[in-house]
């Protein structure tokens, strides 16, 4: 691999070499390669010259990402990776994914891992530890499935002491945020977080998401938050069709499923009362703003510790995974999106790695704010996928280098899990047009380019699972 590297050019023609040479960064020894993204950026590519990397650097050049030998210099088919090793003094941090073996943490662990971050799985509940343990980005698996909040302390102290320096932990769920705050006291002092804690757990609320954005002139669906049966004579204020879904994960109580929309008060009624009965479940309530799954925006994004948003990649949902997440979706580029995410994080003044999602209503363009999650998406992989590597970015904030990567404005990009758009397709459609129709590069939630592993494992534990249930319903039968 070729280092990339991206800087600024005040003229709109230039002879490339000539500068170069002006400001001394020409040696005999250096082979370079120059292209002109835009009539302002200027891409150099550095041959195996490290030394020539540093200078650039101490210029005002900006790594953007790395390219194979053989392969022709241009933005588009530019790795969003580079040898973080080799740019940092001393010993590099390793990184923690605290969460299940799933396709969030496989996307963060190649992320990370694809520049030669250690990364480290602990892994909190869920899937078995061989998923995380199959791939080849991970530098240790800690399997705390079941432990205490002791364990998994003694877990990432016990990783600190072995690299001599503080790991940056992300999470890959919302449990894992509400962990995370509650044993921050106790892990502080040796571990670094690349989101606070405390206040994303504060805003993991759904009720706090919507207080806040509404204070800061966002546009939200009118919502109620209901806890018990009674409260469910709030629906006098509301228009249905009305989504329902879960305040947070730690109240969900008997609530099945991410979401559902009721048509109208006996079958919300029919599905609420029985989870709210319990009292151990609290419920949002949202109008639902019309529209197709086409009309449902999201952004993923890094930020500064007050909010503000250094990089982004912003897309559309193309199909449910009938789940309530995204089966497939693709990157797309939308100025007032932007606008409004911007406004989003600022109003939440948390730092890291985030999400939000918003609908635009299909009749009068309107945007409206649906949720934010304090931590990487699901669809994480779509980032890599458009030329932005959001976790690098974000990690590299935690260690103070904030300016060392700077990634090319997003490309196009599909992000899909083929297992599950695949079932739902062969039900609908029979064997005609299953497969999904993509743009640009195409990232799948489970395999990847020289990780093929982790998506074996996964499809065989599945497969496994699956022939064991039938075989015991078909034993259970016949006795």
């Amino acid at each position: 691999m070729e280092l990339i590297l991206s800087g600024e050019s005040v003229n709109e023609s230039f002879d490339a070499t000539i500068e170069l040479k002006s400001v001394g960064l020409m040696d005999r020894s250096a082979t370079l390669d120059v292209t002109q993204d835009t009539v302002t950026r200027l891409l150099v590519r550095v041959d195996n010259n490290l030394p020539l990397a540093r200078n650039l650097l101490e210029q005002g050049f900006h790594i953007a990402g790395c390219i194979g030998a053989s392969q022709r210099l241009c933005a588009a088919n530019i790795e969003p990776h580079f040898p973080v090793e080799s740019l940092v003094s001393g010993p590099v941090a390793p990184a923690i994914v605290l969460g299940r073996a799933n396709v969030n943490l496989l996307a963060q662990v190649r992320a990370l891992g694809g520049s030669g971050v250690p990364v480290y799985c602990v892994l909190t509940r869920g899937e078995p530890a061989l998923i995380a343990r199959s791939s080849r980005y991970t530098s240790g698996v800690f399997d705390c499935r079941g432990g205490s909040d002791e364990v998994i302390c003694d877990a990432i102290r016990h990783i600190a002491e072995e690299c001599g320096c503080s790991p940056i932990v992300f999470t890959g769920g919302d449990l894992d945020i509400a962990l995370l705050a509650r044993i921050w006291p106790s892990i502080s002092g040796f571990a670094r977080a690349v989101s606070d804690p405390d206040r994303c757990s504060h805003f993991n609320d759904k009720r706090v998401q919507i207080d806040t954005v509404s204070a800061a002139g966002i546009r939200v669906p009118e919502s109620r938050v209901v806890d018990n049966i009674q409260a469910l004579d709030c629906l006098a204020d509301l228009t249905f069709p009305i989504i329902s879904k879960p305040l947070e994960l730690a109240r969900k109580g008997a609530f099945r499923g991410k979401i559902f929309v009721a048509e109208n008060e006996d079958d919300l009624r029919s599905r609420l009362e029985p989870v709210l009965d319990t009292g151990s479940a609290s419920i949002l309530l949202q109008e639902y703003v019309p529209g197709g799954i086409e009309n449902l925006l999201f952004a993923l994004v890094t930020c500064g510790d007050n909010g503000e948003v250094r990089w982004s990649v912003t897309g559309r949902k193309l199909e449910d995974n009938t789940k309530g997440g995204m089966g497939t979706g693709e990157t797309l580029k939308d100025p007032e999106l932007d606008r409004q995410v911007a406004r989003t994080f600022q109003a939440f003044g948390v730092g890291g790695l985030l999400g939000v999602e918003f609908k635009r209503h299909p009749v009068t363009g309107e945007l409206f704010y649906i949720e934010s999650n304090f931590r990487p998406e699901n669809i994480h992989s779509v980032n890599e996928a458009a030329g932005v590597n959001l976790q690098l970015a974000a990690y590299l904030q935690a260690v103070g280098l904030p300016t060392l990567y700077e990634p090319l404005p997003q490309r196009q990009a599909t992000w899909m899990d083929l297992s599950l758009v695949f079932l739902a397709r062969l039900k609908q459609k029979g064997w005609q047009g299953i497969w999904p129709a993509t743009r640009g590069t195409v990232a799948d939630a489970l395999w990847a380019r020289g990780d093929l592993r982790p998506g074996v494992v996964w499809y065989a534990l599945k497969i496994t699972s699956l022939v064991r249930r039938s075989f015991g319903r078909v034993i259970k039968r016949r006795h």
